[in-house]
């Protein structure tokens, strides 16, 4: 007997950028602590310390733009649609102590979480060793059933991309350390 298990559900892309792309992109987003930047913390979900908009010409210099659509070809394409994106939008967040994202969506096709710095996850050995809530992030779709699995955990790790439906909900936990978690965020659309 072949078997085969079919998916029902959403996908996530998960992907990584280069090393010289997260270098440059840690450069950049260590350089609006100190500039003269418009926190974007207004017009977003997430309870974090500081927000801003990610400039395109930013995100162009660096190659980011390119590496963002390609991705989304990517997922297109394994989910068999052919339209043109764009960026919509993107920004930074920087994470500190006890920040973090309530459960949301966002709006466009696609949408992404791009890792740019995250605290090392420690472990609980009161807990099986299970780490600790670091910053990470969680989809959640439908509801948890029996032989059915309504959450999807990422521990974040410097340089990976998560792409995946706008609509798909989606939480931050809080950070549990004195290091900034950093990241990316952005919508795909047509």
């Amino acid at each position: 007997m072949q078997s085969k298990f079919l998916q029902l559900g959403p996908k996530v892309l998960s992907t990584t950028i280069d090393n010289i792309m997260l270098y440059k992109l840690r450069d950049h987003a260590n350089s609006l602590l100190t500039g003269p930047n418009s926190d974007y913390s207004s017009d977003l979900a997430g309870k974090n310390t500081h927000q801003y908009v990610l400039e395109y010409t930013v995100a162009n210099n660096i190659g980011l733009d390119k590496f963002l659509l390609k991705a989304g070809q990517e997922y297109l394409n394994e989910v068999n649609t052919h339209e043109p994106l764009h960026i919509l939008s993107a920004w930074v967040n920087i994470c500190q102590y006890s920040d973090y994202n309530p459960i949301h969506e966002h709006t466009g096709l696609l949408s992404g979480v791009l890792y740019i710095d995250c605290p090392p996850s420690t472990s609980d050995t009161s807990n099986n060793n299970v780490p600790l809530t670091d910053g990470h992030t969680q989809f959640i779709f439908g509801q948890e059933l029996r032989f059915s699995n309504a959450l999807l955990t990422i521990y974040p790790k410097p340089g990976t991309l998560l792409l995946f439906p706008s609509w798909l909900m989606h939480t931050a936990y809080p950070s549990r350390s004195e290091l900034n978690r950093t990241t990316i965020s952005f919508n795909l659309g047509v």
